[in-house]
């Protein structure tokens, strides 16, 4: 199954940091979507690290150079503008915009294959469950 998603809401997920202008509702929309359950928010750097690589699987360009140059740049800009206590939420919407122009503002995205879509644990009655997983994948 494929679903359009903006590229700031991928980008959230393959960098590690909040850039979409939907904040958190975008990154559990996207792995939800992904993994076909939205996960709870303990799952979520385990889900990270099982969709990153698939996502950058179908769009290697969102993992290059230009993107780490990208988030650089925000990551300045926003830096100077907590310094001088300029607008950041402008600077975000300008970033995203200069991003999309470069890269593409929406992506077809491609669910994970069945075998992947595990979440983790749920949060209650599996702490067995949970600390045996957590031996078997310990990253």
């Amino acid at each position: 199954m494929k679903r359009t998603f903006r590229i700031e809401d991928i980008l959230t997920v393959t960098t590690g940091r909040l850039v979409s202008e939907c904040g958190f509702d975008a990154l559990y929309d996207l792995l939800g979507f992904l993994v076909g359950e939205v996960p709870l928010t303990h799952q979520i750097p385990r889900v990270i690290r099982i969709c990153t690589p698939h996502l950058l699987r179908q769009f290697p360009q969102l993992g290059g150079p230009e993107v780490d140059r990208e988030v650089a740049r925000l990551h300045n800009q926003i830096r100077g503008a907590v310094k001088d206590r300029a607008p950041v939420r402008e600077i975000l919407a300008a970033w995203r915009r200069d991003v999309a122009a470069k890269l593409g503002a929406e992506f077809e995205v491609a669910d994970l294959p069945e075998e992947l879509r595990d979440p983790g644990p749920p949060a209650e009655g599996a702490a067995d469950q949970f600390w045996e997983r957590v031996r078997e994948d310990p990253a």
